[in-house]
Order: structure tokens, then sequence, then C-alpha cells
């Protein structure tokens, strides 16, 4: 996303700190500006931080789709928000495991459009 698209600002989530070792590693290597790497897990992001309700786009890849995700998601869409998500659909249709929120559908890529 972000070489094909450099104006945007970009803030990668990833939770294990060899993985974002790495990513940093890319960023560096690939110079991209409006790119960051945040070491936590995305849940913590909508926890008083300058993302809530502030994000323009958000994908998921690779998580566990709960409910906290979901709601973590909500917390950080901004409100015309969207969500890319790459998951089964059996999990999208399992009632244990979702919870519908205003922007229904984190954990890789957290996407700000230059304003």
């Amino acid at each position: 996303i972000a070489l094909a698209c450099s104006w945007l600002r970009l803030t990668l989530v990833e939770v294990r700190a060899r993985k974002a070792a790495f990513l940093r590693e890319a960023v560096r290597t690939l110079a991209l500006t409006g790119t960051r790497v945040e070491a936590v897990a995305v849940d913590a992001l909508a926890e008083d931080t300058p993302l809530v309700k502030q994000v323009d786009v958000v994908t998921v890849r690779a998580v566990r789709a709960d409910r906290q995700i979901w709601m973590t998601v909500d917390a950080l869409l901004a409100p015309a928000g969207h969500v890319l998500w790459f998951g089964g659909t059996a999990e999208a249709i399992d009632g244990s495991m979702f919870v519908p929120v205003a922007h229904p559908d984190v954990a890789l890529a957290l996407v700000l459009a230059r304003r």
C-alpha cells in the first residue's frame, strides 16, 4: 500500500517484536516516510491514542476475528472509514465471533489519508 500510494500515512501494527523489527527495517530500506510501525497489540491503539476515530481504512489479515477485534476496529475507524478483511466467510457468519458494529470488518495496517 505504501509503495503504491506514497501520499498516505500508514501505521503497521505487529505485536511480535521480531516481526515489528523486520517491518521497521523494510520501512527504512524502502524510505517509506509516511509509514510507521507500532509494536503493540492493536487493541492498545484504541485506548486513548490519537488514532481513535481517525483511521480511514483498516486492513485485517492473519488475525482471529473475535469480538475484541471488531470492537477495536470500531473504536479506531473514522465515521466514514472502511475495512478490508482478508478472512474466510465462516468467520464472518459465525454468530459467536461476529459483533455488529458501525463499521464491520485489523491488525496489519491502519491508513490515514492526508487531509
